[in-house]
């Protein structure tokens, strides 16, 4: 009776391994597919975003917090509303 629940154990053990491994490998798949919506493969998901400089101090900040404003026809881009104030007060 212990030789057949250490066998048990032992094919749990197994399986488990196997299983995990399996998993492993079929998630590392699927994060290296392509998304058709975007064109862009898991492996970009780390990159870093784009950096824009600010049109008054010249300082890069990533293009998710600039300040973009139309002015004379022309979008400017801040990144801060300090650079926006010290550029309409020129």
């Amino acid at each position: 009776m212990l030789v057949r629940i250490i066998l048990f154990l032992i094919l749990f053990f197994i399986a488990y391994t196997l299983v995990n491994a399996l998993l492993r490998l079929f998630g590392r798949y699927l994060s290296g597919m392509s998304d058709s919506s975007t064109g862009k493969t898991g492996v970009d998901s780390n990159a870093p975003a784009s950096m824009v400089q600010c049109c008054q101090c010249s300082t890069y900040v990533p293009e998710s917090d600039i300040i973009q404003r139309a002015v004379g026809g022309e979008i400017r881009q801040f990144c801060s509303r300090d650079c926006l104030q010290k550029f309409k007060q020129e």
